[in-house]
């Protein structure tokens, strides 16, 4: 307790200047990060939603940091780190808190020495530690984990923070290790050596889904746990190296949008899209002497055409997305199948097969969040395909949008300030990445540009719901008509 007070005594004198809660906005974090002699940590990555990129920054010289891009949900997860300390990680951290403060120490890590087979040392393994899935209450964080690379004596180190943790090391062409159970408590140094296993080896082998020929040229990797290959002539391959246990394997082929091990389709409906996936990793069970996993792959959509503005000009640099019709996105609830047009307007692309759903390509000028945009987003003719198929000349064409104006308040009538604001076409043909979208000024103000003619509805944040679960007061029905401005519109901020 000495100890702790004192910490924050010198913590304290250190940051006098520190925000406080009432000094910040929603969704942001300032604090102070010190180590255990109350001195500031300089360069320390504070880190939100760690699988996410731009939800980051680092303390400065004294310590000190005010993540301003979090997340308007609350509580965020939250990892502290800098090479040298035990890190610090809350899968549950409040936001808009002003007085934040962590101290890093250089106590929990566990530490020793990784051996092959042959009890050689492994020099530079890289050692991978992965905690459990933890429950944040937004959402749930499946991938949690750390690293680090021994040295040429085989020697590594690893700060973590208290937890069990799963060990994965993989040395190609020497050894492959998996354990768990590897706990260590606050303030512990574990000695922990590790003695790898002989490599495993899975033979893989991939044919047509339609007419069961073998398929050369389909990429099998195990990622992070395990190698690559490519099959052959005869459709087989072999991946080295591979991790025993559960692993998930890539698969990728040029002209082939769906795989799955046979007689094991699984009509997985992704999201509220309704689209059947099968387009994503494999996840096998790896031992040794294992037969070979048999899969099928089946052949994707060709499809060809070209973005237009609303006089015929074609349109360079045009982002175009496939989308479920009526989903409100995309066919996959991403970005993976968005494409680019090039100079000459023109675009190419291979899709999954819709089947029994129908799809849209929505073209939106320009990519997205950039300024120079003229023209609002357009929709092909919508259609349903089969694997195989080949779709040429498809013709989007942008339109010219509206403008809407409006306002956003609190529920005791209060102005809403830095709200986010979007338009979404009633018919849910556009995807949520692609739709237009602004932030209200502080008397609760928006202005939307360029929505597209037609029935739109008008939301304000947040977004991560889906469209059926708005309240009235927060989305809004309205009809834009090309080159109108629409005044007027009221939406209440949930509270």
């Amino acid at each position: 307790m000495h100890r702790l007070l004192t910490i924050l005594t010198v913590m304290a004198l250190l940051c006098p200047n520190v925000l406080f809660a009432d000094e910040i906005k929603p969704g942001e974090i300032a604090g102070t990060v010190v180590d255990e002699e109350g001195k500031g940590v300089e360069g320390a990555l504070v880190d939100v939603w760690t699988w996410y990129t731009g939800n980051e920054t680092k303390t400065d010289k004294d310590g000190k940091f005010l993540l301003k891009k979090s997340d308007e949900r609350s509580p965020v997860e939250l990892r502290i780190s800098k090479e040298g300390f035990s890190p610090y990680y809350n899968e549950n951290e409040n936001t808009g808190v002003g007085d934040f403060n962590c101290v890093l120490s250089k106590k929990t890590f566990f530490e020793g020495t990784v051996t092959g087979p042959d009890g050689k040392p492994a020099a530079n393994a890289v050692i991978r530690a992965k905690a459990p899935e933890k429950l944040n209450k937004n959402v749930h964080i499946r991938s949690v984990g750390l690293e680090t690379k021994a040295d040429k004596a085989g020697h590594y180190k690893l700060f973590c923070w208290p937890d069990t943790y799963e060990f994965r090391v993989r040395v190609a062409k020497v050894g492959v290790l998996r354990v768990g159970g590897m706990t260590v408590a606050e303030r512990e140094g574990k000695a922990q050596d590790l003695k790898l296993e002989p490599p495993i080896s899975l033979k893989v082998e991939a044919h047509d889904s339609a007419s069961g020929a073998p398929v050369e040229g389909i990429r099998i990797s195990g990622g992070e746990n395990g190698g690559s290959a490519l099959t052959g002539k005869d459709g087989a391959s072999e991946i080295a190296d591979l991790l025993p246990g559960k692993i998930n394997l890539s698969v990728r082929g040029k002209g082939h949008a769906r795989w799955w091990i046979k007689d094991q389709r699984k009509e997985d409906l992704g999201f509220d899209t309704k689209f059947v996936r099968n387009l994503d990793s494999i996840e096998v069970e790896v031992a040794r002497e294992m037969p070979a996993v048999v899969l099928e792959v089946e052949k994707g959509v060709s499809v060809t055409g070209v973005v237009q503005d609303p006089d015929g000009n074609l349109v360079a640099g045009a982002v175009v997305a496939p989308v479920t019709c009526g989903s409100h996105d995309t066919i996959t609830g991403d970005q993976r199948y968005n494409v680019t047009t090039k100079k000459d307007g023109r675009f190419a692309t291979t899709l999954p097969a819709s089947l029994e759903l129908e799809y849209v390509l929505v073209a939106h000028d320009g990519v997205a969040g950039q300024a120079g945009k003229k023209w609002a987003n357009g929709a092909s003719e919508s259609m349903r395909t089969e694997p195989g198929q080949e779709v040429k000349d498809v013709v989007i064409k942008l339109q010219r949008g509206g403008i809407v104006k409006g306002k956003v308040t609190r529920k005791s009538g209060e102005p809403a300030a830095n709200e986010d604001v979007r338009a979404q076409p009633a018919d849910g043909n556009d995807t949520r990445y692609l739709t237009p979208r602004t932030k209200t000024d502080q008397e609760g103000n928006f202005t939307l540009k360029l929505v597209p003619p037609g029935d739109q509805l008008i939301q304000v944040q947040p977004f991560y719901m889906q469209v059926s679960e708005f309240k009235p007061e927060q989305s809004v029905p309205v009809t834009v008509t090309s080159d109108q401005t629409m005044e007027a519109v009221e939406l209440q901020a949930r509270e």
